[in-house]
């Protein structure tokens, strides 16, 4: 609790990712971060070779949060790999594909 937190979860079915077959955005939460503190998120999976799902800048709302929606900068697209998304140093849980 109080520590910032960062989570992904897996949005709605995409293409034009770079690799696989399983495209869908990678939907991206921040809670307990600072109030217009700008961010940069990093998403990010266990591929290997490294499929990046991309990243992008976000601005944390006044009441310390930030979601992507249903839309995401961040798309990924190779099944039973983990997609994750770091914030700095903090990490969220790895979801599965």
């Amino acid at each position: 609790s109080g520590g910032p937190v960062v989570a992904v979860a897996k949005g709605a079915a995409t293409t034009g990712c770079t690799k696989g077959t399983a495209c869908a955005y990678v939907n991206v939460t921040l809670t307990n971060f600072t109030p217009g503190q700008s961010v940069t998120v990093q998403c990010q999976s266990t591929s290997v070779p490294t499929v990046n799902p991309g990243s992008f800048s976000a601005t944390i709302g006044p009441d310390g949060s930030f979601s992507t929606g249903l839309i995401s900068s961040c798309k990924y697209g190779v099944s039973g790999q983990y997609v994750y998304a770091t914030v700095g140093a903090v990490h969220s849980t790895h979801v599965k594909w």
